[in-house]
């Protein structure tokens, strides 16, 4: 039976009760016919004047019986309210139907009685009684009634039919599908901020998506646009301190099937664009979805909702089950080498076209399609790069070697020695693993980037050991992995200790660091130049992009592995090479200090997030992890105080797409407090870093 009669009567019903009190009757009944026509064709102005004069009879009765006019109007709204409510959600049903016939035919039928082509006159006559709702202080009514509507419009086919018949379907013209949008986006306007998440109802805003899919992607875009506007934003954290995207995420988390599309519209994009800002997004919403998944009730889910939450594995592909299982686990080198064992006989027969080839610039049409599947958002590499964390300790293997004593290659100098491997072997792993990143197509540009990335990571090993010396150091005193129990704690060796870390000043001054750099870059820029595109809508440029973006961090290595053979000049160039692909000292670019800046510190900030993230999945001992990542912030603080001093605070300079340089300093000040929090304010620049932070607090007036 169609319930759109009854709603229209009670539609016509709550809109006069909604009318001004103090309103003229002409305005009433204009405003009466409009709601009437709208849903009913049979409303005529002599049925809406005897429906006024009921309402002022019913009015002076209850007025002699004592009641205040205001308490009855708001009765009969909340009453009105709540009826249509009522009728909407019973529209819905699940049940069996029998044919009239006898011949014991049946049907399941799921859905509403009421049809899309009704629904979408309800939308908006039911976005106009929600504005009118807003004054009347029933915003729980409210919600419950665009609920309601919600899931009647999304539970409405498009046609309706109890038997089975040929597949039909109504579709709108381009304009009426473009109104309903319009209608749907003045819908959003109503959905609340802060709405608690029930364990049996769907959140509004996955309604929402459900009615309209471009909401979702309205949605992921506003963060994006947000996250490029604030440069300095964390958004690892701000996913989760903004109810407004916590709310998103949240809505992910409840529905696997939108969270992949989602990561597929993310993917689209970066392939598209080469943005490292729409990668930085796609990595944070994977990171905070796994997160919920071991810790739901920290982001305020219910026990209840929590254990009925799904496994990790189905908001991803089944074939990258296995492969997550290793990205998600703890780090080693053992799981590091079982990795691109993994990737090594898993990769697709397609990523081998470009060996056959004899023009590296063009394919024929079933490679380009078969190339395309290799860095779809459904394959390998598209998960490897939402966990940037095997990356980074990619890189630093690269740089071990055996007469490094940092805490992080002694750890790996350790699990080599019990696993009888060879560090060679690392770094040849590393080596394949980083150019499967850079290059996911072509097999033969693969072997050769991996071959140059190699040789030069053992070039600087080489380099470095000839101009380093250690004499007497003893690490008998140090705990490391796999060599101490759990429960035990680590001792730190004192600064008085016997036995000192002797690196020669010639070489780790940042004049020697430059012309390896130099080299280094040069190859780089060679490899770009002979990206091919990977698709129709991606541009050589973009590729470049790509490129650039990962392969310019790849010395950071250095930084993580052995930081001794560095002093604040090489760690310096380091970071600037990592930040902007250039390979000179900061204070030599006076006319793009601005730029650098930005960038550079941008660089130091994310940057010691992915370090936090390694030190967890790698070390076992929680004094160890601090002292590592304490080491880490003091090779890069002065770096990183450096381009905070050079970026223009003056009130007349906009940042990108209009932002004031006060609303950036407010994210840079939130920022740096949280960097010098992260691992313990033990390090060296931790006075320089809180006089910063003071300096900030006077330009912000904050207290």
């Amino acid at each position: 039976m169609n319930s759109l009669p009854e709603i229209t009567h009670l539609f016509t019903k709550l809109a006069s009760d909604l009318r001004p009190p103090n309103s003229a009757p002409a305005s009433v009944a204009r405003a009466i016919h409009s709601v009437a026509a709208s849903l009913n064709d049979d409303g005529d102005d002599e049925e809406e004047e005897k429906l006024n004069r009921r309402v002022r009879v019913l009015d002076a009765a209850l007025s002699l019986m004592c009641f205040k006019t205001p308490e009855v109007r708001r009765a009969r709204i909340e009453c009105l309210v709540r009826t249509i409510t009522s009728v909407l959600s019973s529209s819905i049903s699940c049940r069996v139907v029998r044919s009239e016939g006898g011949d014991g035919g049946e049907l399941l039928s799921v859905g509403s009685s009421i049809s899309s082509r009704d629904c979408d006159e309800l939308i908006p006559v039911c976005a106009d009684v929600l504005e009118r709702l807003k004054g009347h202080d029933v915003a729980e009514l409210s919600n419950s009634l665009l609920y309601a509507l919600l899931k009647a419009a999304i539970s409405s086919s498009p046609y309706q039919s109890f038997f089975p018949l040929p597949l039909m379907h109504y579709e709108d013209d381009e304009g009426n599908s473009r109104e309903k949008r319009i209608m749907i986006s003045r819908l959003k306007c109503f959905l609340p901020e802060e709405m608690p998440f029930n364990d049996n109802e769907i959140p509004f805003r996955m309604l929402f998506w459900y009615l309209d899919p471009s909401t979702l992607k309205h949605d992921i875009s506003e963060i994006l646009r947000e996250a490029i506007q604030r440069p300095f934003l964390c958004l690892k954290k701000e996913l989760y301190d903004q109810m407004a995207w916590r709310s998103i995420i949240i809505c992910l988390v409840t529905s696997p099937t939108i969270f992949m599309e989602t990561r597929a519209l993310l993917h689209r994009w970066f392939l598209m664009t080469g943005l490292a800002s729409v990668l930085d997004l796609q990595v944070g919403i994977v990171s905070s979805v796994l997160d919920i998944l071991s810790r739901p009730m920290r982001w305020g889910i219910s026990m209840e909702l929590g254990l009925q939450i799904p496994f990790s594995y189905a908001y991803f592909p089944n074939k990258h089950r296995e492969l997550l299982a290793i990205l998600n686990a703890s780090i080693s080198c053992k799981a590091f080498m079982g990795l691109v064992c993994y990737i090594k006989d898993s990769i697709p027969s397609c990523a081998k076209l470009s060996q056959n080839s004899t023009s590296h610039l063009s394919l024929g049409v079933c490679e380009l399609e078969a190339s395309m599947d290799v860095v779809d958002f459904d394959s390998f590499w598209s998960l490897a790069m939402n966990f940037p964390v095997w990356f980074y300790f990619a890189i630093s293997l690269l740089f071990h070697g055996e007469h490094s004593h940092d805490y992080l290659s002694k750890l790996v100098h350790n699990e080599v020695t019990t696993e009888e491997t060879k560090s060679d072997k690392l770094a040849l792993d590393a080596a394949f693993y980083i150019s499967w990143i850079l290059s996911p197509i072509n097999e033969a540009q693969q072997n050769m980037l991996a071959d140059h990335i190699f040789q030069s990571s053992r070039s600087w090993v080489r380099k470095s050991m000839a101009h380093s010396s250690f004499e007497g150091r003893s690490f008998s005193k140090i705990n490391y992995k796999n060599t101490i129990s759990h429960s035990k704690r680590l001792q730190i060796p004192k600064n008085d200790d016997n036995g000192k870390l002797h690196i020669s000043t010639e070489f780790d001054s940042g004049s020697n660091v430059i012309p390896w750099l130099r080299e280094f870059n040069s190859h780089r820029i060679k490899f770009c130049s002979r990206i091919r595109t990977l698709g129709e809508g991606e541009s050589e440029h973009t590729a470049n992009l790509q490129w650039n973006l990962v392969f310019s961090k790849i010395p950071l290595g250095i930084l993580i592995m052995c930081p001794n053979f560095l002093n604040e000049n090489g760690c310096e160039v380091l970071l600037h090479y990592a930040a902007t692909g250039e390979a000179v000292l900061l204070k030599e670019l006076p006319n793009k200090v601005e730029k650098c800046a930005m960038e550079g510190a941008h660089l130091v900030l994310n940057l010691l997030d992915d370090i936090e993230d390694l030190s967890r999945m790698f070390f076992d001992c929680e004094d160890s992890r601090l002292t590592f990542i304490s080491q880490f912030k003091g090779n890069t603080c002065r770096y990183l105080l450096r381009c905070v001093h050079m970026l223009p605070k003056g009130e007349d300079f906009n940042y990108a797409f209009g932002v004031k340089v006060r609303d950036v300093m407010v994210d840079l000040h939130m920022r740096l407090v949280k960097w010098k929090q992260q691992g313990g304010d033990d390090f060296d620049g931790c006075e320089a870093l809180e006089d910063v932070i003071k300096e900030l607090n006077g330009y912000l007036s904050l207290s």
